[in-house]
């Protein structure tokens, strides 16, 4: 989506309509990246300009939940509660109260973060550019850098099973691990 637009279907995807109440002010806070839904009701988009916006009512009205000028890329929550949103510069944020608030983490790079997903609670990862991959396993509290090579950007990450894990990249690139 971008500019705001957000769409939904109530028909496996025959049909689709507008449905954001969400009008930015600034048309960068508008561009959208990443949609995230834990249920019918709960959903949360990251964007341009810092944000992140949810709906707690299937996208009948949206709010702003954070801003700033970091552009965030994708977002994943744990639960209802709890939930990771990732962006350029290294940013990674983290909430514990359903998006009200949202804390910084120590990356411990500048790369861009691209991508995020956890496998459970406390064990999760992130893909961004030139490369980076981090890992945490207590929950967000620290990150390591996992790999940082040469590689061209990473896109997205994602985790069939604890153990086996799969990332995709610019030019073809797919790295999985076991």
């Amino acid at each position: 989506t971008s500019f705001g637009s957000i769409l939904k279907t109530t028909n496996g995807g025959q049909d689709w309509q507008t449905d954001s109440t969400f009008n930015p002010i600034y048309p960068q806070i508008g561009v959208l990246q990443s949609v995230f839904a834990l249920n019918n009701n709960l959903a949360f988009v990251s964007g341009s300009g810092g944000r992140v916006i949810k709906t707690t009512n299937t996208g009948n009205n949206w709010i702003a939940t954070t801003g700033g000028r970091t552009n965030l890329e994708s977002n994943f929550f744990v639960n209802e509660n709890t939930g990771y949103t990732v962006g350029f510069d290294g940013v990674i944020l983290k909430t514990t109260n359903a998006g009200n608030n949202w804390l910084l983490q120590i990356s411990n790079t500048t790369q861009n973060l691209n991508d995020v997903y956890f496998v459970n609670s406390e064990t999760g990862y992130v893909c961004g550019d030139s490369g980076v991959v981090l890992k945490t396993t207590n929950g967000g509290n620290s990150w390591g850098v996992q790999v940082y090579s040469e590689f061209e950007k990473l896109n997205s990450v994602f985790f069939p099973s604890n153990d086996i894990g799969y990332i995709v990249g610019k030019r073809g690139k797919l790295l999985k691990t076991t």
